[in-house]
């Protein structure tokens, strides 16, 4: 069993997608292209046990295509929820929003915040790092939901930057679309950024 991680989908988001290239000069988005692009290489990739942890911002409204292509997609989901998902406690309706989404049978765990062990060791999942708003010129959202900083690697979305590791702060490793070629992260690649952690005594 291997592990994917990735975060911000943003399903027939508009603006997000003519950030990412799928603009058409009429002003409308190529949704289909898209979503094409992101199958490629999610189903070539990801084999029918493997898990993938989605750390949040699926879509503003999911049941506008964003079920339905997920629910084509091999591996087992873990979705962490974001700011941008009714199922994120920051919504009054979560609960309720969770009980729907869990319902489709695309889910196998629907959380706010999570954790897993990678090359032995624990790392928290959070669509939010713990500091940083990416390009946005604006003091840190939803600090209540944020993990604090207390030296354990984390796996992060939220800020659609796309940034070398060298540029991140050591203890947070962002997962997001906008900094992988709108590409899955291998946990390979997760174990590489530990071990580079750990070879740097400053951390």
């Amino acid at each position: 069993m291997t592990k994917f991680f990735s975060s911000d989908f943003h399903i027939r988001h508009k603006l997000v997608l003519g950030l990412r290239g799928y603009g058409r000069e009429d002003g409308t988005v190529d949704h289909e292209a898209y979503e094409a692009a992101l199958a490629a290489d999610w189903d070539s990739r990801v084999k029918k046990d493997d898990q993938v942890f989605l750390l949040g911002d699926l879509a503003l409204n999911p049941n506008k295509g964003a079920f339905e292509w997920l629910s084509k997609r091999p591996g087992r989901i873990i979705f962490i929820a974001g700011n941008h998902d009714k199922v994120h406690p920051l919504h009054s309706s979560w609960m309720v929003e969770t009980r729907k989404w869990m319902d489709t049978g695309i889910f196998e765990i629907i959380a706010s915040q999570g954790s897993v062990k990678i090359a032995g060791q624990k790392v928290l999942l959070s669509h939010f790092p713990y500091t940083g708003e990416g390009d946005r010129d604006q003091p840190d959202r939803y600090e209540e939901w944020r993990f604090r900083d207390e030296g354990l690697p984390l796996c992060h979305g939220h800020e659609h930057k796309a940034h070398t590791l060298e540029e991140s702060l050591p203890h947070q490793f962002h997962v997001g679309l906008d900094s992988h070629n709108l590409q899955l992260v291998h946990e390979l690649e997760i174990e590489d950024w530990l071990e580079g952690r750990a070879a740097n005594t400053s951390f």
